[in-house]
């Protein structure tokens, strides 16, 4: 059986739906053999599943465009959950120490399983997410095994959502192709985790992801979580807004908001595109990004830091490609910002894969990796046996008879000499028979 690992992801957002087969090669390099997408509109809303029919069967549609494109059958993927109700609630817990022992691992993992324990009213814990350790309170900034003291203090994020977005996610993907979800990634975490540096995590970093519509933001200090929250305001928004204020399509407010080299330079000469001036519709957009980049910066202080807190601001999403809107964050928070890359482990053997709009995609693919054990795939793959027949996964062992059986001895073969003398034999006695017949 080939040993090739392959890791399978879906990502179900606001305007489409994505999904991508990689294989992991023994350093670790993930190449991208496959990637399918279904568009969608308004089944699909704030990152919560509405239409759970249409949305089931684009999922079936990406399963089985990826499966032909690998020798072998999809068995289980990756998900990311996101959404409108995705945010972190902090809680922590104290427990006692031997202080004659040192801590050990499974004091600590105690201690972070019952700070997860919590029930927030109508929402489902997603993930839970180690914030700070304390012993004694005296904090450390990493697990404290090996430390001694007379009492340990965990504080953690726990990522949760409505318990229709995690309901609606799984009806979508159940029963579909015989495919199970391995598990369900928080896109933003896996983000942050695959795209940050380390660096970055340390001193303080916020990572925006501008969706169509919501907008995510998720704020990492000491190379941990801090924060995280869903803003009901995306890219979609200005276009719905350019619109409705001129009275177009849409799909040509979009357009023209794609196709302004500076769509928020308000001195810029007005050209007409498709009938839009485009003045009045850079009115709109400076409108509507200026009240995003204000609900941007208030997440500094909501999270209970401040701006000194925070020393970068990294952009994602397809929202976050508009000209200018880094620019227009950056003066806003004092802080720099960058534009997100995809994940070091990813590679494209198909260069028209690497988008800046899929980068949510390979982080939950690169998140699946790390994830996955050494002997583990996502895909069970075909294998030829003696007969040249095909196999799937692991070939059954061969049965030998055993004693007990007593199986029938098989006929030997007749040598080839004394079957050919049998037949010539039949031959003469048919046609004397024939010779008498005749008389």
């Amino acid at each position: 059986m080939s040993n090739k690992q392959f890791v399978v992801a879906i990502e179900i957002g606001s305007s489409k739906i994505v999904g991508a087969v990689a294989e992991k090669t023994p350093t670790g390099v993930l190449n991208v053999r496959n990637l399918e997408r279904e568009d969608v509109k308004n089944c699909v809303r704030y990152g919560c599943v509405q239409n759970i029919t249409t949305t089931h069967a684009c999922v079936s549609r990406i399963i089985t465009r990826l499966s032909s494109g690998v020798d072998g059958e999809i068995k289980s993927v990756f998900v990311g959950v996101g959404g409108r109700s995705v945010h972190s609630v902090m809680n922590e817990v104290n427990r006692p120490l031997n202080p004659a022992q040192p801590v050990t691992a499974d004091d600590v993992k105690r201690a972070e399983s019952a700070a997860g324990e919590a029930i927030i009213s109508g929402y489902e814990t997603v993930d839970v997410e180690p914030r700070s350790y304390a012993i004694d309170k005296q904090v450390v900034t990493e697990a404290p095994v090996g430390y001694t003291g007379s009492q340990i203090n965990v504080k953690v994020n726990l990522i949760v959502a409505k318990t229709a977005l995690k309901l609606n996610l799984e009806r979508a993907i159940k029963d579909n192709n015989n495919v199970v979800v391995r598990k369900y990634v928080v896109t933003p975490l896996a983000m942050g985790k695959q795209i940050l540096t380390t660096a970055e995590r340390t001193l303080g970093c916020m990572l925006v992801d501008i969706g169509a519509e919501t907008t995510t933001v998720a704020i990492f200090k000491s190379d941990s979580l801090y924060y995280l929250a869903t803003l009901p305001i995306g890219s979609r928004n200005i276009s719905l807004d350019i619109a409705k204020g001129l009275s177009v399509l849409e799909e040509d407010a979009e357009r023209v908001k794609k196709t302004l080299n500076n769509p928020l330079d308000m001195s810029a000469e007005s050209v007409v595109i498709d009938g839009i001036n485009s003045n009045e519709a850079v009115q709109y957009i400076s409108a509507r990004v200026g009240e995003l980049v204000a609900n941007i910066v208030k997440q500094i202080n909501d999270s209970g830091l401040t701006a000194q807190d925070v020393k970068s601001i990294v952009l994602v999403g397809g929202g976050a490609q508009m000209n200018g809107l880094a620019h227009t964050l950056e003066e806003a928070s004092k802080v720099k910002v960058r534009l997100g890359e995809q994940p070091q482990s990813i590679n494209f053997l198909n260069h028209s894969h690497n988008r800046s709009e899929y980068i949510e995609l390979f982080s939950i693919i690169a998140t699946g990796a790390d994830l996955l054990g050494d002997s583990e795939s996502c895909i069970e793959q075909e294998t030829f046996n003696e007969a040249g027949n095909f196999n799937w996964g692991e070939s059954e062992p061969e049965t030998k008879p055993t004693e007990e059986s007593n199986p029938e001895p098989a006929p030997k073969p007749e040598p080839k000499s004394s079957s050919w003398v049998r037949k010539l034999k039949d031959s003469i006695n048919n046609l004397l028979s024939e010779n008498d017949s005749d008389q």
